[in-house]
């Protein structure tokens, strides 16, 4: 029996066709494992939810779970105060990068850890076991 993994990310539909990547790295990487891979979002559209869920039934070692945030107003202050760009006026960061924050309330109540990778700029290269 193979031991389980969670790991967990969390974007807005700018960059969720990057996930597919990472899946693969997972996949080919963590092949020892059982993965669960948690993606939190709020933004994303259904035709990249679709896209990520069926490219994930591809992969032998990965279940896909979808965390779907009707409201993310929670986040607004945070990303408001949490970007430096947005005191020069720039755009802020996306609600999605502070949800790992909160993550704890819509993850199952019997997960023991997860791991939190950023969503579209990592992949996995090799067991990631001891940090997990």
């Amino acid at each position: 029996m193979k031991k389980k993994m969670n790991i967990m990310t969390s974007c807005d539909d700018n960059i969720a066709v990057y996930i597919l990547p990472q899946l693969v790295s997972i996949n080919k990487h963590l092949g020892m494992y059982d993965v669960d891979f948690y993606l939190m979002h709020s933004q994303i559209s259904a035709e990249h939810i679709n896209l990520i869920s069926e490219f994930s039934k591809s992969l032998d070692n990965v279940r896909f779970h979808e965390i779907h945030l009707e409201d993310n107003r929670l986040f607004e202050n945070i990303a408001k105060y949490g970007d430096a760009r947005s005191k020069k006026g720039g755009k802020l960061w996306p609600h999605e990068t502070y949800y790992w924050y909160y993550a704890h309330y819509y993850l199952p109540d019997d997960m023991e850890r997860i791991m939190y990778i950023d969503a579209g700029d990592v992949v996995i290269t090799g067991d990631i076991g001891e940090y997990y």
